[in-house]
């Protein structure tokens, strides 16, 4: 997952909208009077994520996917207080088989935070496993099914990348410092820290 670090300033235009529309509450969020906002804001965590999907890792583009709450809105794990709160919004990519359409208004046990990486690793053959060594590992196995992280496409993605990448793994401690500054730029960076320490 991305390790989201929500950068200040928020959108203006979602505290201009929250000004405006202080009695607003979930309904509101898919209605047209929100729809700039909601472009605004999915570019701007596009930027905080560096591009990539907040749980799955996949390349995304600033125009593509959709606002997850990473805190649901509605549903039995609601939250509607945090529907415009700019620090539960993740960027995630559209697919009702993985990341935050899979969720749902279900609740994460691990949310993509900083150091949420730490319960997980990446096998060679591109699955995402819980760390057992970790205290919550039950957390990280929850956490990976409710996201479908080892969904076969993903998976298949995933093993591909993982492949390039260790054909660029240089020989030299010379050379592996470049080639971890060189991941640092790709898909699936922040699970590929784990492979590469």
């Amino acid at each position: 997952m991305v390790e989201i670090t929500h950068r200040t300033p928020e959108p203006s235009e979602l505290v201009r909208f929250r000004v405006d529309n202080p009695n607003a509450g979930p309904a509101d969020f898919d209605t047209d009077d929100f729809q700039p906002v909601k472009r605004a804001v999915k570019r701007k965590l596009n930027r905080d994520q560096l591009g990539l999907c907040a749980y799955c890792e996949s390349l995304l583009a600033p125009d593509e996917g959709q606002i997850d709450h990473i805190k649901p809105k509605l549903g039995l794990n609601g939250h509607p207080s945090l529907t415009f709160d700019y620090s539960n919004y993740a960027h995630s990519c559209v697919n009702p088989t993985h990341c935050g359409q899979r969720k749902g208004d279900r609740l994460l046990p691990i949310e993509p935070r900083p150091g949420c990486n730490a319960r997980f690793l990446l096998t060679t053959d591109g699955f995402v496993e819980p760390d057992k060594n970790q205290q919550q590992w039950e957390d990280a196995r929850l956490t990976r099914d409710l996201l479908n992280l080892n969904e076969p496409e993903l998976l298949r993605k995933r093993k591909r990348f993982v492949d390039s990448t260790l054909s660029f793994l240089p020989d030299s401690e010379e050379l592996y410092s470049e080639f971890l500054e060189f991941i640092q730029d790709q898909p699936y960076r922040h699970i590929l820290a784990r492979l590469f320490p």
